[in-house]
């Protein structure tokens, strides 16, 4: 029983993992005619992403992915798709994990990660700071 609390309150990753309203772009690996299809991403880490898809992908595939942000240049990667599942409203939830991505590359996501964590976190201290003023 304290095994399940702990497993399931504690998170385990070594990357910070943020929410990302964005997309990506992806295609399977094995099938290099096939065009890139856009999907919403739901979070993202050094080393993995989660986004929603209209089609399943069965565990196991690889998928070449293009990872955008906002006025910068996509990162690319390989992932393998390590979970799927189905949302209330009819979408795929599919989750990844890097397989192939270069050094400079992951470091370049961590770098932007890391930095739109520290955006989060000014936020909210500001708002913390503005919150008190107006209490008093």
């Amino acid at each position: 029983m304290l095994k399940k609390i702990f497993k399931k309150n504690i998170d385990t990753r070594v990357l910070p993992r943020i929410r990302l309203d964005n997309f990506v772009r992806y295609k399977f690996d094995s099938d290099p005619a096939s065009g890139f299809a856009l999907a919403n991403v739901k979070n993202i880490s050094g080393s993995g992403i989660l986004f929603f898809s209209k089609t399943e992908i069965p565990r196991g595939k690889f998928l070449e992915m293009d990872i955008n942000f906002p006025g910068l240049e996509p990162i690319k990667a390989k992932a393998e798709i390590m979970r799927i599942t189905r949302t209330q409203a009819g979408d795929y939830e599919i989750g990844t994990h890097f397989i192939t991505i270069n050094g400079k590359e992951r470091s370049d996501l961590t770098r932007r990660i890391e930095f739109i964590l520290k955006k989060i976190a000014e936020r909210k201290s500001l708002w913390g700071q503005i919150k008190r003023v107006i209490k008093r």
